[in-house]
């Protein structure tokens, strides 16, 4: 017999949730693989049955309580559980359980009337005093050899012993190659497989305040070559022992400084005081038409020369093309396709311009609001209509204030020349061409 108190519920076959009114439910369809209960606040008569099911876990021991489910019209079905937790849930009570017996794997089917039956497990009781000692074993057998331990530090060294008595002599061993000829005066030597040598083409001269290195060679291969595989520079010359800003440095990965100090780095490829070598390009060499500084390979009288102060030269076949003075201009020209009608504010500073339209298109130019006194205007017009240049609030084009000048037919030109500037004010213009 099980005992313990009883209540009819109906086991329902859903595995989460509340299982319902006067209902019993698993958490899992193997119903004795179920570790959770949840059983309904009211028992199948409808009776409030919280208050007791708030105490079956009070026992302090580890296992609170048991639960048997057994079938109602057929008592051979049946499950039972251990209980260690229980917990309130809103309209029904979870009880963490483990199966600890069952007629089937899963003997009920769903809504099958059945009884519940719980029985409370006492509190654990106190623990009982100690017993007395046990009378000795018997000794083991003694275990194995553990592993040798570390060697221990060297002692002392001892007192050094009485020298012995002196050897024979051994033999004399074999005589050495015959050394080559020393070479040269001036020749650096070398070992020639055991035989010394000089080297004709590698010579120093120790004359004093005159001593040099020459290498001096013609060969199909690298002549004179540094391989550097540490961390320090390939190639220094410096004007001194210690290491200055005056020195030429080639690092270890080919960048060259020139005017740097050997124990510094370098942002730069080629490195001139700290800068670009574009940033230090300058030339002492004025050049001449003929001849000018900066020419090409193969063309020398072609290219760029100072003709005086402030002013630079362009030369092509020796012959002067080009002269840009302080102050002067060149003009920025540029080809302009508008539409009909379209109107254009020309830049401001001057410039040149070719206007293209459409086959009769006729374009509106206006004067800038801010020129200075030399700008100038080049102006063709690529088109068959006709391109008015208006003057625009007291601005005067051959001293009129009010009449534009046009420009009629494609391919004709007209050249503007500011001559007065206000500003804000007055600005004067002469217009060539038309």
């Amino acid at each position: 017999m099980f005992g313990g108190t009883s209540f009819q519920f109906r086991y329902k076959t859903t595995t989460s949730g509340d299982p319902g009114a006067g209902n019993v439910a698993g958490n899992n369809a193997t119903q004795n693989a179920s570790t959770e209960l949840r059983i309904d606040d009211t028992e199948y008569q409808g009776n409030d049955i919280q208050d007791f099911l708030a105490t079956i876990d009070d026992s302090s021991s580890t296992v609170k309580s048991h639960i048997m489910i057994k079938g109602k019209q057929n008592s051979g079905i049946f499950l039972i559980f251990e209980v260690t937790a229980v917990s309130e849930q809103t309209g029904y009570f979870a009880c963490t359980v483990t199966c600890t017996g069952s007629s089937a794997t899963a003997p009920f089917s769903d809504s099958d009337d059945t009884v519940v039956s719980f029985t409370r497990t006492g509190d654990k009781g106190t623990t009982g005093d100690d017993g007395d000692t046990g009378a000795t074993g018997a000794t083991g057998p003694t275990g194995a050899t553990g592993p040798t331990g570390a060697t221990g530090s060297t002692g002392p060294t001892g007192a050094t012993g009485p020298t012995g008595a002196t050897g024979a002599t051994g033999p004399t061993g074999p005589t050495g190659p015959a050394g080559g000829a020393a070479g040269s005066d001036t020749e650096i030597q070398y070992n020639d497989g055991g035989t010394g040598d000089g080297i004709p083409i590698f010579t120093y001269d120790n004359t004093a305040s005159s001593e040099k290195i020459e290498l001096e060679g013609t060969s199909d291969q690298i002549l004179f070559r540094i391989t550097q595989l540490g961390t320090g520079n390939a190639f220094v010359v410096e004007d001194s022992s210690n290491p200055d800003s005056s020195a030429l440095v080639v690092k270890n990965n080919g960048k060259v400084g020139i005017l740097k100090n050997p124990s510094s780095s370098l942002t730069y490829d080629v490195e001139i005081g700290g800068e670009p070598l574009a940033e230090r390009w300058t030339s002492s060499v004025s050049g001449l038409v003929g001849s000018p500084a900066f020419r090409f390979d193969g063309d020398p009288d072609t290219g760029m020369y100072r003709v005086a102060a402030d002013t630079l030269g362009f030369t092509t076949g020796g012959a002067q093309r080009v002269e840009i003075k302080d102050g002067t201009r060149l003009l920025q020209g540029e080809v302009i396709e508008v539409t009909d009608g379209t109107g254009l504010t020309l830049a401001t500073h001057g410039g040149a311009y070719c206007l293209t339209t459409g086959p009769t298109g006729d374009v509106d130019l206006d004067l800038p609001d801010d020129p200075e006194v030399g700008d100038q205007y080049v102006i063709l017009a690529n088109t068959s209509g006709t391109v008015t240049i208006a003057a625009d609030g007291t601005s005067k084009i051959n001293g009129a204030a009010s009449t534009p000048v046009t420009i009629t037919g494609k391919g004709s030109a007209l050249t503007l020349i500011c001559t007065i500037s206000n500003s804000p004010g007055t600005h004067s213009w002469i217009a060539i061409g038309g």
